[in-house]
């Protein structure tokens, strides 16, 4: 759920939250040559039990929070999920399941329903050749589908994601006719990250230029949406920490899922505590300054400059060659000009 471009600019002057990403696990069964886990991640101690997840959600809605998307890993290998998702239903929390949807079943999907969740958001790749090379797990393709047919006979509303990378050129475009001939939403999105510790092994699946170039004109990405994320010159250059944050499976606070920089754990401390710390505050100043190799840049308005992906490199300011390309294919998309990339180096 999008907030309201009043709502959005009164969350960001007022760092409310409204939008959480909660990590349930870090386990899963698929090994997808493009996720940004990465092995520090795991084995840190103890996942968050049942208790301390349903507090944390108690804390959030103290803090005004709207919607929450539940993720991992798989999400779905917790066991006390259907627990946790009666608990958001409870809090009247807008939410939702980010799943492959590999391990599950008509049981546990009734049972999910039955206990609130109404949204998925599933992975699929595009068809079984593309799916299984992106996913690395024999199988998993037509489980993916058989369980989809289940879903939608349950009445979730579903939504179809594909990221696109050098494994699966092809795969938005057919995930797209799935989603349009079943009545599903869909996004694609061209943009691999490195691993949350900086290891660049994602990246060496990303899409040829001229793909990425494809899905951006398809899609016609770029001017509209980001256009709601900047409608203020006073605004920060990302919402991270402001009207966003994202817990993982041991209680971490994050601004944001794709910024792995702690306020602190909420199993020792309150929300509000490390919301409004010091440490904090010294994030958010840092979100204000824009990098000088964007000051006078022509693409500003069809740019997503995420800083997260500079911080995972060790430096706020980095720019990620990726996202201007994406930006400049955005522009084009929205002149219908010739696209010239300059600075390729």
């Amino acid at each position: 759920m999008k907030p309201s471009a009043g709502l959005n600019l009164f969350s960001l002057k007022h760092k409310i939250p409204l939008s959480l990403t909660f990590e349930l696990t870090y386990d899963c069964p698929l090994s997808c040559a493009h996720c940004y886990l990465s092995k520090k991640e795991e084995g840190k101690g103890k996942y968050l039990n049942t208790k301390e997840a349903i507090k944390i959600l108690k804390m959030f809605k103290k803090a005004k929070t709207m919607s929450v998307a539940f993720t991992g890993g798989e999400p779905l290998l917790r066991k006390d999920l259907p627990e946790i998702c009666l608990a958001a239903k409870a809090l009247n929390f807008d939410f939702s399941l980010y799943t492959s949807l590999f391990p599950a079943t008509y049981s546990i999907l009734k049972r999910l329903k039955d206990c609130g969740l109404k949204k998925l958001e599933v992975s699929l790749y595009g068809e079984e050749k593309e799916h299984e090379a992106v996913t690395r797990k024999k199988g998993s393709y037509r489980l993916v589908l058989k369980n989809l047919k289940l879903a939608k006979k349950l009445g979730f509303k579903i939504k179809l994601k594909t990221p696109l990378t050098g494994l699966n050129p092809k795969g938005p475009y057919l995930v797209k006719k799935m989603a349009l001939k079943n009545g599903f939403s869909f996004s694609a999105d061209p943009l691999l990250t490195p691993k949350n510790d900086g290891h660049e092994l994602p990246l060496h699946v990303k899409a040829k230029e001229r793909d990425i170039e494809n899905l951006v004109l398809s899609e016609n990405r770029g001017l509209k949406e980001i256009l709601n994320q900047n409608e203020s010159e006073t605004a920060p250059l990302c919402s991270a920490g402001f009207n966003t944050a994202s817990v993982n499976p041991y209680g971490e606070l994050f601004p944001c899922l794709q910024f792995p920089y702690s306020f602190g754990n909420l199993r020792k401390k309150d929300f509000f505590s490390l919301w409004n710390s010091r440490r904090a505050e010294n994030f958010r100043k840092k979100l204000y300054l824009k990098p000088k190799a964007c000051l006078n840049c022509d693409l500003d308005k069809y740019c997503s400059f995420c800083p997260g992906l500079g911080y995972i490199k060790g430096d706020l300011s980095k720019i990620n060659r990726l996202t201007c390309f994406i930006a400049l294919c955005s522009k084009k998309a929205r002149a219908k000009r010739p696209l010239v990339f300059k600075n390729k180096k």
